[in-house]
């Protein structure tokens, strides 16, 4: 992330840090849904489970959609890097 806006730097970096904060957020409230559905303390689990699959299938659909990461500018605009300067 930092790599792709290497012009701000500290904006990508705050935007990860507030991304981590949001999934952090959202996990507790789902994580604590079954609890206050009286299912007990066994099934956050479960739903933890089914978030990490989740995020995979994201993954890989992003992965098949963009290809290759190593060029950052390549994800970034959906077309090819510029040859030169």
């Amino acid at each position: 992330m930092i790599r792709a806006a290497e012009k701000s730097a500290m904006m990508g970096a705050a935007f990860m840090q507030a991304a981590f904060n949001m999934a952090n957020s959202i996990g507790a409230y789902f994580g604590g849904l079954p609890i206050a559905f009286g299912l007990g303390y066994n099934y956050p689990s479960f739903i933890g489970a089914i978030m990490a699959f989740v995020g995979f299938l994201l993954s890989v659909t992003f992965m098949m959609r963009y290809g290759n990461a190593r060029n950052p500018d390549k994800i970034l605009l959906n077309q090819q890097a510029p040859t030169g300067c």
